[in-house]
């Protein structure tokens, strides 16, 4: 066996992994204006997220990182697509 297929197999091999639904993952890195926006919306349809504020350097642009359960992140980026595509 080649180191090749040695990667793939590894790396196909199911290991039996199941994520914490109560886990906390980032759905959207984004602007300061539009993150109240998208936590609203998530919210609006009972989902429970958060904003928080990172920023990257001393004198970066400050994003935030919209946050939610990992039970909800599969409607949460859907909602998320929704609002960012209307806003533009």
């Amino acid at each position: 066996m080649g180191i090749g297929r040695w990667v793939r197999d590894h790396l196909d091999h199911d290991d039996g992994y199941e994520p914490d639904p109560d886990a906390i993952v980032t759905v959207a890195e984004v602007g300061q204006l539009v993150a109240p926006v998208i936590v609203a919306a998530l919210q609006a349809e009972a989902i429970e997220a958060r904003a928080v504020e990172l920023h990257v350097g001393y004198h970066g642009l400050a994003r935030m990182h919209v946050m939610c359960f990992a039970r909800d992140c599969e409607a949460a980026v859907a909602i998320v697509d929704e609002v960012l595509a209307a806003e533009g």
